[in-house]
């Protein structure tokens, strides 16, 4: 276990320079006082430059801090603050968290600032969003499975087309297989063979399936395999 009170100030810096997280350190009038290896580098700024600038200047190039500044809520709060913003400046968006300062009389003496670029993360949330968005919106089924008929997921209207939830589907009780109505089973047949050996091979048939309540349901699919290394 480390003992925080016997690290010196060379552990400090190590320690300080050592993460890929934007650290700087403010006082209480935003101007930067020390900035880590990590934010020096985003930024472009030697050692002694980030030491005469202010913070809304390096980070989003204003004379002033902006409304949403975390440190600016942290200076009326005296708590931790955190953000999320998109930066134009860096065209990136990030996370920025502000942790207050205190002397020794409990008087707020300046923030620490930390910030990470979050743009993988908020694309990823948007694609999410946008597929499910998708998915709500659609009027069929969007499903992923393996070759042997065991799906990944069923989504959209699928107990309307199939009389089945997606949780039954699932689990296999039935199996996709077992849903195609047997005298169109030969039209699933006639693609498995290329599904297996064909990279990339899509088609788009039509075949019935046999509902929950027994009723006939005819039904277009456009299919497309997906291959890893191993095909």
């Amino acid at each position: 276990m480390i003992d925080l009170d016997e690290m010196n100030n060379l552990d400090w810096e190590a320690l300080f320079d050592s993460t890929d997280l934007l650290i700087t350190v403010h006082d209480k009038d935003f101007s930067v006082i020390k900035a880590n290896r990590a934010a020096r580098e985003k930024f472009g700024l030697s050692e002694s430059k980030c030491s005469k600038i202010k913070c809304y200047e390096m980070f989003h190039g204003t004379d002033h801090p902006p409304e949403y500044c975390p440190s600016l809520k942290s200076l009326k709060t005296r708590q931790i603050a955190v953000a999320e913003i998109y930066e134009p400046l860096h065209n990136c968006f990030m996370e920025m968290k502000s942790i207050p300062r205190f002397n020794g009389s409990n008087e707020l003496s300046g923030f620490f600032h930390v910030s990470r670029d979050i743009s993988k993360r908020k694309a990823l949330e948007e694609s999410e969003s946008r597929y499910l968005f998708y998915v709500k919106n659609f009027k069929g089924i969007a499903f992923r499975g393996h070759l042997n008929f065991i799906p990944i997921f069923f989504h959209g209207s699928v107990e309307e087309i199939t009389g089945y939830t997606e949780k039954e589907l699932l689990s296999g009780n039935p199996s996709w297989d077992k849903i195609v109505y047997k005298d169109d089973f030969h039209i699933l047949q006639n693609s498995t063979e290329k599904f297996h050996t064909v990279p990339d091979f899509s088609v788009e048939r039509e075949y019935r399936i046999v509902r929950k309540d027994g009723e006939l349901r005819w039904l277009f699919e456009s299919i497309q395999n997906i291959c890893d290394d191993s095909m």
